[in-house]
């Protein structure tokens, strides 16, 4: 039995699938209990590295058949190359479209896009406008696994499977060639020719096909909304690919508002109109089992179900309305920005702090693979943030506003710990734009890295301070014994008490505690801030004017309380300065200050110096 399976030539001869449940359960019948069926060639230990075949999205084992799937004249005899009607160009087109939306959502290519016939012989069709249709669905995958396989924001095969098994697409310049052909459908509509069984070809070679019993208006109407659509789409990657500064995001934002819309819903009437003539018929050149004759599995391949024309359109919604709020991301950056955030407006938070928050957001929307590829390409790229900040300078910066001395900041032997906390911070700054579970084991890799580079600090402190200028020098506010001793362990300290701080937080927000630990959580919440404000009112680091505030405000539920939400409402202020009593900093200072807690009606979130989100400080 092993010989004759191993003799099998899976490129040339054909296998045939049969249910094992049959012989299964004959089998059933004599056995005992607590007896199982085994097998000499698939032992129990080998399941391991099986259990998931079957699942062509996980499954690295599958590979192209070589060879023609038919030749012309087979082809020509199964569905048609040239002499389609005006609904059948109608119908391949949505049903290619409704595959490429499959395909997005993260299915294989060999089982939708290359369902169709025609993307096998793309360059055989003899249809314009189908051929010019077909050719934009294929660049545009090409620019879709281009923009996935750089940012790398995909896990393996479970998330977005990037292995084309062979297929040719098309990446040869296409942009032209759609506008024009764009510019001779409004030329030919404007003839405003009608009539329901006119041979098209006869009128214009532009259309090589018949009616087939719609108008020559609905049809070039219909052929028009479809080709904007593929413009557009190309257009907004090519936008994130060149130059994705403000400008041209914001310009891209207008784009999709003013057009998205209306051709969504010309679509959508074009697509029912053609319902109503023709049924809900399968257009040819289609082959949900297409995957059986192009591709040699180790086992049989599940079916993948296409999505239908309104989960399509359901599915471009999405990916629109995500493409249209990353293009919002230095709107939401800007102080003086007048764009509401999903709660409240949040003012008085600096720059670094807005885009973590923005982050966090977009991840609760829970984005499509595309949009978070998106948005990684657009923030963080080669240690830089927006293209235009480097994260080393920022953190240097941040040093010294921290109370670090520039030389200390900027010494040759902090540098390799300057780029480690660099990376450390980039890559925090992207994870919400990977899938859910990557993302936490993302940041627990990242904590861990964090925890090794504390204790490089940690170690080069002595280094730094012992090669520096002994001599005492004028700090300013930032005198103090411990920050000019222990530079890189102070800072660190206190961006560890922010990410600890920002985190407990966050899962108030999830509603991730039950109540009995939201308590704890809240009192351990209570002790790091007052860590926090210790650190800040020891080393004297910020100036505190009068009646200066620092609100903390974060809200507190639990799925467990069937509604009822406890609020809590933290809030720093400055008491009435003792008049004329001298004070050391780090000592008597403190007295000035006391935490008053109070409740609130109101749902709201953190903010604040106090809680800044994550590794960020006050920008």
């Amino acid at each position: 039995m092993t010989n004759e399976i191993s003799n099998i030539d899976l490129f040339t001869e054909k296998i045939e699938w049969e249910e094992i449940f049959t012989v299964l359960n004959e089998a059933k019948e004599e056995m005992k209990m607590g007896e199982l069926l085994s097998s000499k060639e698939f032992t129990i230990s080998k399941t391991k590295y099986y259990r998931e075949i079957g699942n062509v999205k996980s499954d690295s084992g599958l590979v192209r058949v070589p060879g023609e799937l038919f030749t012309i004249e087979e082809a020509q005899g199964s569905f048609p190359l040239s002499n389609l009607t005006a609904p059948q160009v109608l119908s391949v087109m949505d049903k290619l479209f409704c595959c490429e939306m499959t395909w997005l959502n993260g299915e294989n290519i060999a089982q939708t896009i290359f369902s169709s016939f025609y993307c096998y012989y793309i360059e055989s069709v003899q249809n314009k406008p189908l051929k010019l249709f077909c050719q934009s669905v294929l660049k545009h995958c090409v620019v879709i696994l281009r923009l996935i396989s750089t940012t790398g924001v995909y896990v393996e095969d479970e998330d977005f499977t990037t292995n084309v098994f062979g297929f040719n697409l098309f990446d040869g310049p296409i942009n032209q060639n759609l506008e024009k052909f764009e510019k001779e459908i409004i030329q030919e509509s404007e003839l405003r020719i009608e009539s329901e069984n006119e041979i098209a070809n006869e009128l214009d070679t532009l259309l090589d096909c018949m009616l087939g019993g719609i108008t020559k208006n609905d049809f070039l109407e219909a052929l028009l909304v479809r080709f904007k659509l593929r413009k557009l789409l190309l257009n907004i990657q090519e936008t994130f690919e060149k130059e994705p500064n403000e400008d041209n995001l914001e310009i891209l934002h207008k784009k999709i508002t003013e057009e998205m819309e209306e051709i969504i819903l010309k679509l959508t009437k074009t697509h029912e109109k053609l319902i109503e003539i023709f049924g809900e018929k399968d257009p040819p050149g289609f082959d949900t089992e297409i995957h059986r004759r192009r591709i040699s599995p180790p086992t049989q391949i599940r079916t993948v179900k296409i999505f239908d024309f309104g989960s399509s359109i359901s599915m471009l919604k999405k990916i629109m309305d995500e493409t249209k709020w990353i293009c919002e991301i230095f709107g939401y950056l800007d102080p003086m920005s007048k764009i509401n955030w999903d709660s409240e407006a949040i003012p008085e938070i600096g720059y670094r702090e807005r885009l973590f928050y923005y982050l966090i957001n977009f991840s609760h929307k829970n984005p499509n693979i595309i949009s978070r590829s998106r948005l990684k390409l657009l923030v963080t790229q080669e240690q830089s943030i927006l293209q235009e900040i480097k994260m080393d300078e920022m953190i240097i910066e941040d040093m010294v506003e921290f109370g670090v001395l520039p030389k200390y900041a900027k010494h040759k032997e902090a540098h390799p710990t300057i780029m480690t906390i660099s990376f450390v911070f980039t890559e925090m700054i992207s994870a919400p734009c990977f899938e859910k579970t990557t993302y936490y084991k993302k940041l627990k890799k990242l904590f861990q890295l964090w925890g090794s580079t504390i204790s490089k600090g940690n170690q080069l402190d002595p280094t730094l301070v012992s090669k520096s200028d002994s001599q005492a020098e004028d700090f300013g506010l930032h005198d103090t014994h411990i920050i000019k001793n222990f530079p890189f362990s102070c800072w660190m300290l206190d961006v560890s008490l922010n990410i600890c701080i920002y985190y407990i937080s966050l899962c108030f927000e999830l509603d991730l505690y039950s109540l009995p630990e939201s308590t704890s959580a809240f009192w351990y919440l209570h002790y790091l801030m007052g860590i926090k404000l210790k650190t800040m009112l020891a080393g004297n680091l910020y100036k505190i004017t009068r009646n200066q505030k620092f609100p903390i405000q974060f809200e507190i539920s639990s799925k467990k309380t069937k509604g009822r939400k406890a609020i809590s409402q933290h809030k720093l202020y400055k008491e009435q300065e003792r008049q004329k009593e001298p004070t050391h900093p780090g000592r008597a200072r403190s007295r000035n200050y006391k935490i008053h807690v109070s409740s609130s009606s109101t749902a709201t979130y953190m903010q604040g110096s106090s809680a800044s989100y994550a590794w960020m400080r006050k920008g």
